[in-house]
């Protein structure tokens, strides 16, 4: 159970909502694509928004979870609310490299509130979720949570069910699922908690964990974790299987009824197996009770591999017994053939934690021995920094800080949040960290990636694309999941403003490898006037560097203005400028961007050049009287009135003159403007009016038709 101690985003929850599906880690859509460019490994592409959100936005989104099978099949799970009416949770499925809609969990729609925590994919379109639906009749009345599954088959979501067993026991109206594994089509296994105390009983929560599997496309009933004498709550924070009936999970045990007490008297780390379909006892993972001196530890991220062969992470305290000050290190223990062997410090974290606060939050292994865990420690100033660690053929190598997230002013956090390994020495993490800036994590959260290739860790980026959506708040990494060295999916969340007050959404970003392609453009027309642009019309060809067709985006750009985009169809596409994208007069360079597939690479045309006339412009001119008084002429009011041939709003000056004598000159407000003649400006007789507009840089010059106006004397 991960405990927030830094002070990570609020609004994105990064600590505590967003890393809920990260340590079991196992991500466009309708149209999100991942754009990147064509290389030869693995390459990231741009984050982009999931499809299907509900308008007005919902005030706070984000990703929970992702999990990929085959390389452009992927499904991910998140939710989204509105303040104050209760979050909804969402499915996503991509198929052949292309994200559908989001669908709105089936079968929750009656709660007010629906969280989804884990989600776990055997193959493509079999998955399952799990998490948590609230029920809400008042502030007086009893609370009501319950721990549900639901389950895909064959692409198809089925409807949620309360997870069989847990409704009975969870009298407190607090459960959930927090953890999913699934090894075959059907068969999954799932971890979490529920509470075992009545609503208003003054001695709870007494939160009971369980465990339950799933067989043949049916959830069988709950298995309670017996909690041991005095120990008053268990949880499960993490469960992964290494086949059917053969699974991992991990846990805390606490001796205290309220985690909040000063001091903090918490538990002890659990491990427990499942060999055959049979679950053995929770135990106490081995050696962190010589370990934890301060009572406060966690297992909070296990991974199996091989039955009999997983890799578990967490925490425990060398702190004080019964002190409210923490000393926290991360420890990680390997299971070898069905026994598990002595918890030990990650090596190296020691050095590293000068503040006394490390943990292990998210553990992936390639295969027995062949794993990587990351996690955070706390630096100078109790600073949080985000730090990786690998084990290589069943020897720990020492931790270090991810590569490129050191913080630059104290008091901003980083932290790895989701690992995944797909074969020795190449993994993919994610997590957030607060770049430069000195305003802390609620204003500076940034989402980043790293890779690990051939036992090498890179340094970490921001992702691709975040930098035009995250325009207000911070971003970070939930889960991270990959099937190859080269192909990743990584869901999360951003922040940006609107008019009325920031805004949270969900991302989902992967790295793929891209065939190589060339763009072409050309311009219809040589010359178009100003505010007539959509007269011309780009074209583009799209072509790959080997067998295939090109689909997805073409954006067509003058400088950083988007003048227009398309979707290809076979390879090829057209467009026009909308009649109010005004591009300026004079030479116009246009160079057309394809933003790639899940197989296709981005490629950029060279310049096409046309040229943007000046428009023409008719300018009115109305006397308010054909004659006046000499020494009466301000009775006399010239109004013009500058109207474009085509679009836009000319603006300057214009002056009316009688014959070669100005008379009066005229500001422009929206096309129109007026002025009156001063007193004795003219001598009594004729005069032919006329008013002239000088022209202006995207308008040419012009000169009304005369109009008559006497002076009397």
């Amino acid at each position: 159970m991960l405990r927030c101690r830094f002070s990570v985003v609020s609004v994105v929850a990064v600590c505590c909502a967003l890393v809920a599906g990260g340590g079991a880690a196992s991500a466009e859509t309708a149209a999100i694509k991942a754009p990147a460019v064509p290389g030869a490994t693995g390459t990231w592409g741009d984050a982009e928004t999931v499809a299907g959100l509900p308008s007005p936005p919902p005030y706070i989104a984000g990703m929970s979870s992702v999990s990929c099978t085959a390389v452009g099949d992927c499904s991910a799970a998140g939710y989204y609310g509105y303040d104050d009416n209760g979050n909804k949770a969402f499915v996503v499925d991509e198929t052949g490299g292309t994200w559908g809609e989001l669908l709105e969990i089936p079968g929750t729609a009656s709660y007010w509130s629906t969280s989804v925590n884990s989600l776990s994919c055997a193959s493509p379109g079999n998955c399952s979720a799990g998490g948590t639906v609230s029920t809400y009749t008042g502030y007086n009345s009893p609370p009501s949570s319950q721990a549900f599954a639901v389950n895909e088959t064959d692409g198809t979501w089925g409807t949620a069910e309360i997870v069989p067993g847990t409704s009975a026991a969870n009298v407190g109206g607090s459960a959930t699922v927090s953890s999913l594994s699934c090894t075959a089509v059907g068969d999954c296994t799932a971890g979490g908690s529920y509470d075992t105390a009545p609503w208003d009983s003054h001695t709870g929560p007494d939160y009971e964990a369980f465990v339950v599997d799933e067989t043949n496309g049916v959830w069988v009933a709950a298995r309670s974790v017996p909690r041991p004498a005095g120990v008053a709550n268990t949880a499960v924070n993490s469960v992964s299987c290494a086949s059917p009936g053969n699974c991992a999970a991990g846990g805390t045990e606490y001796t205290s009824r309220n985690a909040n007490a000063a001091p903090p008297t918490l538990g002890q780390a659990f491990v427990m197996n499942e060999t055959g379909g049979v679950w053995g006892s929770a135990r106490e993972v081995p050696g962190t009770a010589a370990l934890n001196v301060g009572d406060d530890a966690s297992a909070e991220s296990v991974s199996c591999t091989a039955v009999g062969d997983c890799t578990l992470g967490g925490y425990y305290d060398t702190g004080k017994r019964d002190s409210a000050t923490l000393d926290l290190q991360a420890f990680v223990a390997d299971e070898t053939g069905g026994t598990w062997g002595a918890a030990r410090e990650v090596p190296g974290t020691a050095a590293l934690n000068a503040g006394g606060y490390a943990q292990a939050t998210t553990v992936s292994c390639a295969s027995p021995g062949n794993c990587a865990v990351g996690g955070t420690y706390a630096g100078i100033s109790h600073v949080g920094r985000a730090f990786i660690v690998n084990e290589t053929n069943g020897t720990w190598g020492k931790a270090k800080e991810v590569p490129g997230t050191a913080p630059a002013v104290a008091g901003d956090d980083s932290e790895v949040t989701s690992v995944s390994c797909s074969s020795a020495g190449n993994c993919s993490a994610g997590g957030y960290d607060d770049g430069a800036s000195n305003s802390h994590s609620y204003d500076a959260g940034r989402a980043f990636v790293a890779d690990e290739t051939g036992g090498v860790w890179g340094a970490a980026r921001q992702i691709p694309g975040m930098t035009a959506l995250n325009s207000g708040g911070p971003s970070a990494v939930a889960s991270v999941s990959c099937v190859s060295a080269t192909d990743c999916a990584v869901g999360g969340a951003y922040g940006y403003t609107s008019a009325a007050y920031p805004y949270v959404d969900p991302f989902i970003v992967e790295k793929s490898v891209h065939t190589a392609t060339a763009t072409a453009t050309s311009v219809s027309a040589a010359k178009v006037a100003y505010g007539d642009e959509q007269a011309e019309r780009f074209s583009v060809k799209v072509t790959a560097g080997s067998a295939g067709t090109p689909t997805g985006t073409v954006v067509i750009a003058s400088g950083s203005t988007t003048v227009c985009k398309f979707t290809l169809a076979s390879g090829t596409g057209s467009c026009t400028p909308r009649a109010t994208r005004l591009l300026p007069a004079g030479s116009v360079k246009v160079t057309a961007a394809y933003r790639g597939s899940f197989v296709f690479g981005v490629s950029a045309s060279t310049t096409a050049s046309f040229t943007v006339v000046k428009d023409a412009v008719n300018i009115g001119l109305i006397l308010s009287a054909a004659k006046v008084t000499y020494g009466h002429e301000q009775a006399e009011k010239l109004t013009v009135l500058v109207f474009p041939q085509y679009a836009g709003t000319p603006g300057g000056k214009v002056t009316v003159k009688a014959g070669r004598t100005a008379v009066c000159v005229i500001t422009l407000k929206s096309r129109i403007g007026a002025c009156t003649l001063a007193a004795k400006k003219l001598r009594p007789g004729t005069y032919a009016l006329t008013a002239t507009y000088p022209g202006s840089a995207d308008y040419a010059s012009s000169v009304s038709a005369s109009k008559t106006l006497t002076v009397a004397k």
